[in-house]
């Protein structure tokens, strides 16, 4: 791992100057070709919580994104799941940490659906509310609940500064409190694929033409579904992931029809991240799966939309500007 980043660092410093000074290192801007409709609080499903210590249940919601004028053919999909650290967290609101800005779901989604993609931001049950994991749309025996040690650094901070209690993962209670808590974000995401298949038609959507995406536990989540089910997705885009919750090293193997993936992490991401990213990265490579993977000089676990980002090839483009050129090449659109 060391190799791995000192490598990556050293070519992140030499082209330093070249991304101050390069056009490339701007954001493309193109005005959006539809207006767009937006259609809040749709609720796609129940999940189930604790509350007080006893069962509940909650509507799960979430936002569409539509847009205007754009024929009769059925729509490619984008549904976006937000981060938070599986703690907090909204599909209309970014972060803004220590000067870091994440980009909100809502600017996603409207620049998917100005550009001619029906888009959803979804709303998922949380580590406070206790949620129940019922195994709906994975496979337990492919569950790891052990993973969740890699993100344990960003889930202490944020419960500390929520008023939560501390977790512990080597206390079993404490491990399935928060393997549940991916393991249903898991689940309702897989719902919402479902939700809007069956609701293809009023949607006016492809239902074959789905792609996934979302930051830090949205992207752990689109990771879990997109490779971890068989929710047959047509890719997924992914802001800073690691493989938590399900073992997708035996989920994706050779010759299995795995979704293309595209893959971001920051220079100074955060540990689970950067401890996981080249050994998820190896298991592609081995298993001939269609991926790219960029890195985004300079920034940590937080980063604009306009960062600019360094392919595998030697490429600079935008954040914004890659995932919009994958999603495309995923879906075939245009």
């Amino acid at each position: 791992m060391a190799s791995f980043c000192t490598h990556i660092s050293s070519l992140a410093i030499s082209i330093a100057a070249l991304l101050a000074a390069s056009p490339l290192a701007a954001q493309m801007k193109e005005e959006p070709l539809h207006r767009v409709e937006v259609t809040r609080d749709i609720v796609y499903a129940e999940g189930r919580i604790r509350v007080d210590g006893q069962e509940a249940v909650r509507d799960l919601w979430m936002d569409g994104y539509l847009p205007e004028g754009v024929g009769a053919e059925p729509l490619p999909v984008v549904i976006y799941t937000h981060g938070g650290a599986f703690h907090h967290g909204s599909p209309r609101t970014g972060y803004r940490v220590d000067g870091a800005l994440s980009i909100s779901p809502e600017h996603y989604c409207r620049l998917f659906a100005g550009r001619g993609y029906a888009c959803f931001a979804i709303n998922y049950r949380l580590g406070p509310e206790e949620p129940i994991a019922s195994g709906i749309g994975y496979d337990e025996r492919r569950v790891e609940r052990d993973t969740i040690a890699l993100m344990m650094d960003r889930v202490s901070a944020i419960r500390q500064n929520l008023g939560l209690r501390p977790l512990d993962v080597s206390d079993a209670n404490d491990e399935l409190l928060l393997s549940d808590t991916v393991l249903s974000a898991t689940e309702d995401l897989w719902r919402a694929i479902e939700f809007i298949r069956s609701n293809a038609i009023d949607f006016s959507v492809d239902p074959d033409r789905i792609v996934l995406g979302g930051f830090s536990a949205g992207a752990v989540t689109s990771l879990n579904v997109a490779h971890g089910t068989d929710a047959r997705v047509a890719g997924a885009f992914m802001l800073s992931t690691a493989p938590i919750g399900l073992n997708i090293f035996e989920t994706i193997m050779k010759g299995s029809s795995a979704p293309p993936a595209l893959i971001f992490t920051g220079q100074y991401d955060l540990s689970g991240a950067l401890a996981s990213i080249e050994g998820l990265l190896q298991h592609y490579r081995d298993a001939g799966l269609d991926y790219e993977f960029a890195w985004v000089p300079g920034f940590g676990h937080f980063y604009p939309s306009g960062s600019p980002s360094l392919g595998a090839d030697g490429s600079i483009h935008s954040v914004e500007d890659r995932i919009v050129a994958f999603v495309d090449r995923a879906t075939g659109h245009r």
